[in-house]
């Protein structure tokens, strides 16, 4: 819920640059939410990101769940993806906003001739 929030929020601010950036984020998630192996032994600048990425937290947290660890830091992994899920909802909110408005281009957009 918190990626596809994200997603659905960027891509509607920016459009078709917001999916590449996307896209881009998925691959960097991919590789830094210590999913195939521990972010202990990810090449530093990847293990700077480890932190920062929602899907880190929902591998940290299935983690915790399937292992029946520490069960507090599974409120830090929960707490981290519905704050991950409010800034994709406040951008989604942002972009609703920001094209609430039509101009008369967006409306009628001009016709092109045939050659």
């Amino acid at each position: 819920m918190a990626f596809s929030a994200l997603v659905q929020g960027v891509v509607a601010l920016l459009g078709n640059p917001g999916k590449m950036l996307m896209i881009l984020l998925l691959v960097l998630q991919l590789v830094a939410s210590g999913g195939t192996f521990p972010p202990q032994t990810l090449p530093e600048p990847l293990q700077a990101l480890h932190p920062v990425l929602p899907m880190s937290y929902v591998v940290d947290g299935l983690r915790h769940v399937i292992y029946g660890a520490d069960l507090a830091t599974l409120s830090t992994s929960l707490a981290a993806l519905l704050a991950t899920t409010g800034v994709g909802l406040t951008l989604l909110v942002l972009a609703i906003r920001k094209k609430k408005m039509w101009s008369l281009k967006r409306l009628q957009p001009a016709i092109e001739e045939a050659a």
